[in-house]
């Protein structure tokens, strides 16, 4: 079966008027939009004449287009029908042919790529500041890593220096107790040495004395007589 284009009016232009459109119902029909109420005056204002005539001069006027236009409608739907465009039943979709690329969809495809480009590279940018971080705590980590061993070493080097200089000291002292002690010791045996000359003296001189007082006793002394005859 041939497949006709859905029904065209475009020869055909709407009355301008801003109180209704034409719509199109389900089944491709035309529909009128409800009509508008006039609007009623309250219940306690008071009615006034002119304004109500003038109010339905215009409803009425709003009315006869509607009615105009609707015919207008009928005739040409008519018309349509007999040219055989126009059928009741719902016509088959028509799939529409591959639109082409243009540059709007090189442009999107471009933003697309540069946004995942973008988000690529935020992710590699963060990751390297992640890098970079943990680089920078472990420079800072080993600097004050090798501050503490410096000072461990300094406190270690001042250390030995000084248990050289208390070893050093403590020799001097002690090479000095020992000039003392000799000192001393030599002092002593100097004075024993002094002592022992004394008493020598003392003994050589009371020998002296003794022998000479027994050589003058001797001298003195009568010479022995005769011994008497042995029995």
């Amino acid at each position: 079966a041939p497949v006709f284009p859905g029904p065209s009016i475009s020869g055909w232009t709407p009355p301008s008027d801003r109180h209704f459109t034409p719509l199109r119902g389900p089944h491709g029909k035309f529909i009128s939009p409800p009509q508008r109420a006039p609007s009623s005056a309250s219940p306690g204002s008071p009615a006034d004449p002119a304004q109500r005539h003038t109010k339905g001069e215009r409803s009425h006027t709003d009315i006869a287009e509607l009615a105009k236009h609707e015919a207008e409608i009928e005739h040409r739907t008519a018309a349509l029908k007999r040219e055989g465009f126009w059928s009741l039943k719902r016509l088959s979709r028509v799939s529409e042919p591959a639109r082409p690329k243009v540059h709007w969809d090189y442009l999107c495809e471009e933003m697309q790529w540069l946004s995942a480009d973008f988000a690529q590279e935020r992710r590699w940018k963060r990751g390297v500041a992640r890098k970079v971080v943990r680089m920078v705590m472990r420079h800072h980590e080993e600097l004050r890593q090798k501050e503490e061993r410096a000072r461990r070493e300094e406190q270690a080097k001042l250390r030995r220096i000084a248990s050289s200089i208390a070893k050093e000291v403590r020799c001097f002292w002690t090479s000095v107790e020992k000039v003392v002690q000799f000192k001393q010791q030599s002092r002593l045996e100097e004075k024993r040495k002094k002592a022992l000359d004394l008493q020598l003296d003392f003994i050589v001189g009371q020998t002296e004395k003794y022998s000479d007082l027994l050589s003058q006793s001797l001298s003195e002394a009568p010479p022995p007589g005769p011994l008497p005859p042995a029995r």
